[in-house]
């Protein structure tokens, strides 16, 4: 049994397969776009497991949370808007940017206060209203991605905290830690069924 109430689970909830969602909006980069490559994404397997009833996807690759690229967080909700979309009911928001931000070394401070003027905008839009949840989603290390410098993560922990701070301060925000899930797949990767994750293969 939830120790806290879900408001996404039946009424007869137990486990996370009874976690059903109307509608999921989802606002990001490329990790978050339909398909990459012709991979489906994690909204477009959402899906496909029912556990919601249907995606609206405003994520772009390439976007970044700072408003500089015409394809950034405010632009997404500028689409989100003018298309008169407003979350009502039992429906969730997800926000997951920062990745293009760090790899293009944006000033943080001015593309978080992007990051938190569009966030505070779907909020204000319904996202939060009710028992409706906006998950923000925290950023894996980028400094282990292939090509990227392993000083990438002290931005990337930068930017986590600016996110888990945004999320604290918020009703109905809820911060998703990604960042410690894949920390435990590196540390442990047999664990979770993988044999190598540093060697570089882009075949597979």
């Amino acid at each position: 049994m939830f120790e806290v109430r879900n408001p996404y689970a039946t009424a007869s909830a137990r486990e996370v397969d009874d976690v059903r969602v109307d509608r999921t909006f989802v606002f990001g980069d490329s990790y978050s776009v339909p398909s990459h490559a012709g991979v489906p994404s994690w909204s477009t397997r959402l899906k496909g497991q029912g556990r919601t009833r249907a995606v609206d996807n405003f994520a772009v690759e390439g976007a970044t949370a700072g408003d500089t690229t015409g394809r950034s967080f405010a632009d997404q909700v500028n689409r989100f808007t003018g298309q008169g979309r407003r979350p009502d009911g039992d429906d969730l928001t997800v926000v997951y940017f920062g990745y293009n931000d760090v790899n293009l070394d944006l000033d943080r401070d001015a593309a978080f206060a992007d990051y938190r003027a569009a966030a505070d905008r779907l909020a204000a839009r319904g996202a939060t209203a009710g028992d409706q949840r906006m998950f923000v989603t925290t950023l894996t290390d980028w400094g282990r991605s292939p090509g990227a410098p392993a000083s990438d993560r002290a931005a990337v922990l930068d930017w986590n905290r600016r996110v888990a701070a945004y999320a604290n301060a918020r009703r109905n925000v809820v911060a998703v830690d990604l960042f410690s899930v894949f920390e435990r797949i590196f540390e442990n990767p047999g664990t979770f069924g993988f044999d190598d994750v540093t060697t570089v293969d882009p075949a597979n």
